[in-house]
Formats: C-alpha cells, structure tokens, sequence
C-alpha cells in the first residue's frame, strides 16, 4: 500500500510510541480542548453572528488554510501549536453560524454535538482498554440513540433524526480516525494544536485525492 498512497507523518518522539498512560492523557486532554471549542460553535449556532451564511463558510474555509500554513510555516511547534489553537478557537463562531444557516434550510445538524460528548465520555471512562475502533463503533451507536431520543421526544422531525444521525456517525468515524493518527505528528504538550488539527483535517476530505495522484506521479518518476 506504501506505493499506492502517501506515507502518514511522522514527527520523531511521537506519541504513538509512547507509554499507554502518556498517550491516554494526551487523548484527554486533546478532547477536553476540542470539545470546549466545540461548546463555542453550538453556542453560536444558537445565537449567529449577523453575517450572510456564504460569507461564513468563506471565512470558515479559510481559518482552515491558514491553521494549514501556520502547521507548514511555523517552525517552533509550541509557538504552533498556540496559534492553531488561537486561530481555531476564533473561528468556531462561524462554523457556528455556518450550521444556524444550514438549519434553517432544513438541514439540521444538531446532532453533530453527540460526537464530542460521545468521545468525551469514553475517553474518560476508558482505563487500560482505549480503542479508536471501539469509540467509532459505540459512538456511532451513541449518535444513533441521540437521534431517536430526540426523534421521540419531539425535537427534531423524523428526517432530521436520520440525516443526523449519519452524519454524526460519519463524523465518529472520522474523529477516532483523525485522532489516531495525531499520535503520530503530535509531541507531548501539543494538545492544543492537535485540537486545531481535527478541524484543520477537515481539508482532507477535498484535498486527499489531489495529494494521491500527486504521490503517484512522483512515485512513477522516482520509483525507488
């Protein structure tokens, strides 16, 4: 497979190596930001910022490029990872306003706020049995029981339950995927910059296939 896509990255004295304990408190503590930045979004996507839905999603957009070119250009990693951090952090208001407008044209995304708390509560729960695999399964699980409680309980219509619920599922996925790979690229102390880089990775999912068939071409050039 190593011909066929990039290699992951790697940053020497990464997390994925270190004991179960340091790395378990690392995935805490990384949560623990991720899910207070969270917080801020559904905060404003209950009360959004007065701007236009487009200029949000821009602006949005663009906080990701530019956490990409601080994680690029930034040497110091501790000074890196606070301006991540910082650059994130003020940017979930328009996240934030981005799914208030998604919402009112009848998409609602709500349900998406069961991913952090599902991974916050596992995350703690979790002793010496940690398991990416394990959160995706439950969490997904979890999405699904908030989708029909909120179904039953009259919160949300039965089509909202349903798109909700896959795509917090998706979004489960994805989140337990994404943080074990920052094991990976992530020093001890660079909770707050991993944080950032669970947003950031969101690019992924338009820039993966650019970065592959970049990868093979070179690789067709240069196979050894």
């Amino acid at each position: 497979m190593q011909h066929l896509f990039p290699e992951p990255v790697m940053v020497p004295g990464h997390l994925a190596d270190a004991p179960y304990r340091q790395g378990l408190s690392f995935k805490r503590r990384t949560v623990a930001v991720w899910s207070l930045m969270c917080g801020v979004a559904a905060l404003f996507m209950a009360r959004p910022l007065p701007v236009s839905a487009n200029a949000a999603a821009i602006s949005f957009t663009a906080a990701l490029l530019a956490l990409t070119a601080i994680r690029r250009f930034v040497a110091a990693r501790k000074l890196e990872s606070a301006l991540s951090f910082a650059v994130c952090l003020a940017s979930q208001p328009l996240l934030g306003t981005v799914l208030a407008a998604l919402r009112e044209d009848g998409l609602d995304l709500s349900l998406l706020g069961a991913v952090p708390v599902g991974l916050a509560i596992y995350t703690l729960l979790a002793g010496h049995d940690f398991s990416h695999f394990g959160y995706a399964a439950l969490g997904s699980v979890f999405s699904v029981l908030c989708g029909w409680t909120l179904f039953a309980s009259g919160w949300i219509d039965g089509q909202g339950a349903l798109v909700g619920s896959i795509v917090a599922s998706i979004a489960t996925v994805y989140v337990s995927s994404d943080l074990s790979m920052l094991l990976r690229r992530r020093l001890p102390g660079e909770e707050l910059g991993a944080a950032a880089d669970l947003f950031r990775d969101l690019l992924n999912f338009s820039t993966y296939a650019f970065r592959v068939a970049a990868y093979r071409r070179k690789y067709r050039f240069h196979p050894n």
